[in-house]
């Protein structure tokens, strides 16, 4: 999804998974991302910190409905909700 355009999105769907990113660099973490048809997004609280905690982490593995602004591959949330479990 890199090189489009920043882009709001309504009740964007996917499943949240925590795995690697940035392997190899100095940004190496294990990341909240967003599995969507669409492709794989970064998923980040808008007003939230870029790494770290996010408050994000109790979704992992459910599937989620985001309202936001796809930046990238990076989902800035301005809302999650759950709408379905894969536990």
């Amino acid at each position: 999804m890199q090189g489009r355009e920043a882009r709001d999105v309504r009740a964007l769907r996917g499943r949240m998974t925590l795995r690697p990113f940035g392997v190899g660099t100095k940004s190496e973490r294990d990341a909240l991302i967003l599995e969507t048809a669409e492709g794989d997004l970064l998923i980040r609280r808008r007003t939230g910190p870029s790494f770290g905690r996010t408050g994000l982490e109790h979704l992992v593995g459910e599937e989620v409905a985001c309202d936001g602004t796809i930046a990238g591959d990076v989902l800035l949330a301005d809302a999650v909700r759950v709408v379905g479990s894969r536990r």
